[in-house]
């Protein structure tokens, strides 16, 4: 979306960017909008080279859009005279840049990249200030940057918020780091967003029994009632196989929304978060971000009092809810903030596949409820009603949410 404008720029995978007005008409209380108009047009340098991210600031003098490709290119487009007022080339070997953030004074930008690099960039003079790599390795390989945004809250607007690629290590499936929150004066991780799953003593079953030899059965029908017998009454590795092949999605965020008060009167885009330290000149605690992840829940952290926070969507209403704790780490190390689900062990009779046909009745339910694939886009609004959250996933469902009753005290 474009600054003090109705209108929005798009890009496309063949290199193509447009700007396009939207036409508007005051009609009573809200505005009515009517047809499209594209008003400008540009393409990439290099064949096969498209935009991946874009950011909009304006000025008292210009109207300038930063966008980033494919090919590790920078650059700073005058929308008013559609020229390329700078262009910065970032290491190639980082890999294609997958995401930007701009500071608020418009000083810096930060890149994101496939291989979970951030690389900082002073867009002043076009200097690259430094790089350093984020998130978590597997096997000598780093996961992909999916967003990055300024923290709304904290950091004095040094800080930003990092949606990272988990590994995805089918033997350590048990917690995920969502987002991490980075100091990018000092390059240090200052906090860090997790799920975890733990398994509730309550519900473990037995062992499963090793037969001696000796016990054995030796007839062939006795030992095949034996095995019938067995598999009626375990059933756990039946239940360890069904779990390993229907594995649930991993809750890798790839959207981000940020203000410092969800649903008040201090609701603010991500891109264009009010700087509420600058004023009083300490941070006033308050602030969220809201995250829209791969297992297609709506999460919201509630960042002055993290055990406020709450899943808004993608989770049954009569099913297990997560609770919300806070590591307050020492000098030196970065803090924690956890949602703990409490999940049965696998022997147990809970987890145990459920039928065909309930899973078809569960599915019909809940197929208007939330979304039903990768949450890729997300937006706060606040017209026409305060507490609006929109949101879009990959396969093309946008969904308005209405959020009432929500405690923030």
């Amino acid at each position: 979306m474009l600054e003090g404008a109705h209108c929005f720029a798009s890009a496309a995978d063949d290199g193509s960017l447009h700007v396009v007005r939207v036409h508007v008409a005051q009609s009573g209380t809200l505005p009515k909008y009517s047809k499209l108009q594209v008003v400008r047009e540009h393409r990439t340098d290099t064949p096969g080279e498209y935009i991946t991210s874009m950011v909009h600031y304006s000025t008292e003098t210009a109207s300038n859009l930063i966008y980033a490709t494919t090919h590790s290119i920078i650059t700073i487009l005058d929308l008013r005279t559609m020229r390329p007022l700078q262009r910065m080339e970032n290491a190639r070997h980082h890999g294609p840049i997958t995401c930007i953030c701009l500071d608020r004074k418009r000083t810096w930008v930060i890149a994101g990249t496939s291989t979970g690099v951030l690389s900082l960039w002073d867009i002043r003079f076009g200097i690259l200030v430094k790089s350093w790599r984020v998130g978590v390795a597997l096997e000598g390989r780093f996961g992909r940057v999916h967003q990055c945004v300024v923290h709304p809250t904290k950091g004095k607007g040094k800080w930003v918020v990092v949606a990272v690629e988990t590994p995805k290590a089918a033997s350590d499936i048990a917690s995920h780091t969502l987002l991490e929150v980075w100091d990018v004066e000092k390059s240090a991780l200052v906090e860090a967003f997790s799920t975890r799953a733990v398994v509730n003593p309550s519900d473990a079953a037995e062992e499963p029994r090793e037969v001696a030899v000796g016990e054995a059965e030796v007839s062939p029908a006795a030992a095949i009632a034996a095995l019938v017998r067995a598999r009626q009454e375990g059933g756990a590795a039946d239940a360890a196989m069904f779990a390993e092949a229907a594995m649930p999605p991993f809750p890798d965020v790839r959207a981000v929304v940020t203000g410092s008060e969800f649903g008040g009167h201090t609701v603010v885009h991500r891109s264009h978060v009010a700087d509420v330290e600058s004023k009083s000149g300490r941070s006033s605690g308050r602030g969220f971000v809201i995250t829209g992840s791969e297992d297609c829940k709506l999460r919201y952290w509630d960042l002055g009092r993290p055990e406020k926070s709450v899943i808004l969507s993608g989770v049954d209403a009569e099913g297990e809810k997560p609770t919300y704790s806070s590591i307050r780490a020492p000098g030196g190390t970065a803090s924690s903030h956890i949602e703990t689900w409490v999940t049965a062990q696998a022997g147990s009779q809970h987890s145990r596949p459920p039928q065909r046909l309930s899973l078809i009745n569960h599915n019909q339910q809940n197929l208007l409820k939330g979304h039903q694939d990768t949450i890729t886009a997300l937006a706060c609004i606040d017209s026409p009603f305060r507490g609006g959250l929109v949101s879009g996933d990959r396969a093309g469902v946008i969904k308005v949410w209405r959020v009432e009753a929500f405690e923030q005290s």
